[in-house]
């Protein structure tokens, strides 16, 4: 399987999700769909931008908004000691499932690098 990069570092939003529509396997097209939501405001802006890379740059820059920091209200070491306990809950069998879990994860990723030639 080859796979092939395209720059789109260059490319105006609009052009970036024609393109993906275009390359994205149909499965996936749920993120257009997702992108394709946004309000007619935001579309028009992202289109006004002369690259990806320039909207990128401007949305870093954008400053925090005031009314989504919500302060910490007490320590997570100390709100994690006194959390309720789980009666039902075995530490042995979870780690046994853990380590289940684990091997499955690393033949996984050993198959993949063997088909993708990573070996």
């Amino acid at each position: 399987m080859t796979i092939k990069t395209i720059d789109i570092s260059n490319l105006k939003v609009q052009e970036v999700l024609d393109l993906a529509q275009i390359l994205l396997p149909s499965d996936q097209l749920w993120l257009i769909e997702q992108l394709n939501r946004l309000t007619a405001s935001t579309l028009h802006q992202l289109s006004n931008e002369s690259s990806l890379e320039e909207f990128l740059t401007k949305v870093k820059a954008t400053p925090r908004n005031p009314a989504n920091f919500h302060p910490a209200k007490g320590s997570l070491a100390e709100a994690l000691r006194h959390s309720p306990h789980d009666p039902d809950f075995d530490l042995a069998e979870w780690n046994q499932a853990w380590t289940v879990v684990e091997a499955e994860m690393k033949a996984t990723t050993q198959a993949n690098n063997v088909a993708e030639g990573f070996s």
